[in-house]
């Protein structure tokens, strides 16, 4: 009998080493290509330029208002009637091409990102109004600044109590809400009637 299946047995055994090696040389060239993968990796995060700083304004003693959009054009607008110097910081492409037409200082970007507040010269700035609507963005922005400077006034927009306690949570000294304000404004007008 082992006279019969020996044969059966090694040409068994032949094919499970061809198998075998097959393996080995798939997995080799496995690692190989992740090597290679990863080194070109650490080669272009070493070729990745360094982080452009953003040039500082020269502006001082100015309003940083982030944000020109329904809210923020309203505040910029009233700052300039006022002769409030101020910047702005807005990623819109609409509203950034207003503020070119309208000659008003602006960065492009995300005042969230990393040097926007420094490149507004939050240090030497009167007050940061955050007029966006995203309470979330708003407050990433207000801790940032707040980071900077622990005494700036920091004014910002909210669309509810929940949205209020973020920012104040995150150093905003005065949170504004729409819907409270129309109503008090609303309840004003009917009591000069009133009266």
């Amino acid at each position: 009998i082992s006279i019969m299946l020996n044969p059966l047995f090694f040409a068994l055994l032949d094919r499970y080493e061809a198998k075998k090696q097959a393996a080995e040389e798939a997995a080799a060239a496995a690692l190989s290509a992740e090597d290679s993968a990863a080194e070109a990796v650490a080669e272009a995060a070493r070729k990745k330029p360094a982080r452009v700083e953003l040039p500082v304004t020269a502006l001082t003693n100015h309003v940083v208002l982030v944000g020109y959009g329904r809210v923020g054009s309203v505040v910029g607008k009233s700052l300039q009637r006022g002769g409030v110097p101020f910047l702005v910081i807005e990623d819109d492409p609409g509203c950034l091409e207003r503020l070119a037409e309208a000659g008003i200082e602006k960065i492009t970007g995300n005042a969230a990102a990393p040097g926007m507040l420094v490149a507004a010269n939050l240090e030497a700035a009167r007050g940061l109004i955050v007029a966006i609507p995203n309470a979330f963005e708003g407050g990433q922005i207000v801790a940032k600044a707040r980071a900077i400077s622990t005494t700036l006034p920091i004014i910002a927009r909210a669309h509810s109590e929940e949205e209020i306690a973020h920012l104040k949570h995150h150093g905003a000294n005065t949170v504004i809400m729409g819907e409270q304000e129309i109503a008090k404004a609303m309840i004003a007008q009917i009591s000069v009637k009133a009266s």
